[in-house]
């Protein structure tokens, strides 16, 4: 015949392997819910969506820059533009990536009469996350900012750029997953990311500035101005 003791005994032991047993259980649960997440690719669906005219970008640079679905668009005022583009799902892995392009147009006579101001207060941009200004040297329209940004989990980096009359900024944020927890894609692969979806606003730029100003037709003349609405005043 047991003692009390010895119940009381027997009694704390089953408890301790109940909790033993329910913590293992808990974290195998949480250990396989995370192989299953990382397990899956991060993105989006392929959608519908068409971009505007004036921020588009080209479906081979929006691969490269592994952001190649359409999801938003916007557009307000006179000239104010503004596309979103996300990691196509199964495209990038664990890493999921959103890049948005807005396109606006100054005032000519405010360009020339004070192009850095006009620059300065389009570029004044984010405050959250402390961002850093890097160096930019390349060549991009006349005037040009990139900054970089840690928030949470996601790295921030914002291209601001002054070409002609046409302001334009590119914000592309990104994480990648992780075991234990997501994680900030690195800023290098961010900011070879932007400019890739950089040079190819800035080909079409050029292209555009080409056009001539005279000797077309009407129907010529809207048909370009579709591809390019940057390009008329009117």
């Amino acid at each position: 015949m047991s003692t009390p003791d010895q119940s009381r005994g027997k009694a704390l032991k089953i408890a301790l392997l109940i909790v033993i047993i329910s913590v293992l259980l808990v974290a195998g649960v949480l250990i396989t819910s995370r192989i299953v997440y990382l397990s899956t690719d991060s993105g989006v669906e392929t959608q519908g969506k068409r971009p505007y005219t004036a921020c588009v970008v080209s479906q081979p640079a929006l691969d490269k820059a592994k952001v190649s679905v359409s999801t938003e668009g916007t557009m307000s005022g006179d000239f104010h533009f503004s596309c979103t583009y996300e990691t196509r799902k199964g495209s990038d892995g664990g890493t999921s990536s959103k890049a948005e392009v807005t396109v606006t147009k100054a005032a000519a006579e405010a360009v020339e009469t004070n192009a850095d101001s006009v620059f300065d207060e389009f570029s004044s941009g984010r405050t959250m996350g402390n961002p850093i200004v890097l160096e930019a040297d390349y060549e991009f329209g006349s005037h040009r900012k990139l900054s970089l940004a840690t928030i949470g989990k996601e790295t921030f980096v914002d291209l601001y750029v002054l070409n002609g009359t046409i302001l334009y900024k590119i914000t592309y944020s990104s994480s990648t997953k992780g075991f234990f927890s997501d994680r900030p894609t690195s800023a290098d692969a961010v900011e070879v990311r932007v400019l890739t979806i950089a040079r190819d606003i800035e080909d079409r730029l050029e292209d555009c500035s080409a056009l001539p100003s005279t000797g077309q037709t009407r129907a010529q003349r809207r048909l370009e101005q579709a591809r390019c609405p940057f390009a008329y005043e009117d």
